[in-house]
């Protein structure tokens, strides 16, 4: 219980300084994150994961449709967070 109230807590507070700090300078940059495909790519889009996240569906690179289930792969963000594209297998790039 203690740990579920503190992610909650940490949620909030993760969220107002996303909103009010960051947000305004991830506008018109691009970053990228490692996560770990939960799901293969089916449809131009896999399911990724990570650590201490909850899973996201995303779009992916046609070099990523070949990513299984348990692969290492790297996830690109193009301004805020609500635009991502999985773009392949880390050792491949």
């Amino acid at each position: 219980m203690p740990e579920e109230q503190m992610k909650v807590i940490a949620d909030s507070i993760w969220k107002y300084i996303l909103e009010k700090y960051l947000k305004p300078y991830l506008a018109d940059s691009v970053c990228y994150y490692m996560a770990t495909v939960v799901t293969a790519a089916s449809g131009g889009v896999i399911e990724v994961q990570r650590p201490y996240d909850n899973a996201v569906t995303l779009p992916c690179a046609a070099n990523a449709e070949s990513l299984v289930a348990g692969d290492p792969c790297m996830v690109l963000v193009f301004g805020d967070f609500s635009n991502q594209m999985v773009i392949g297998n880390i050792a491949s790039l």
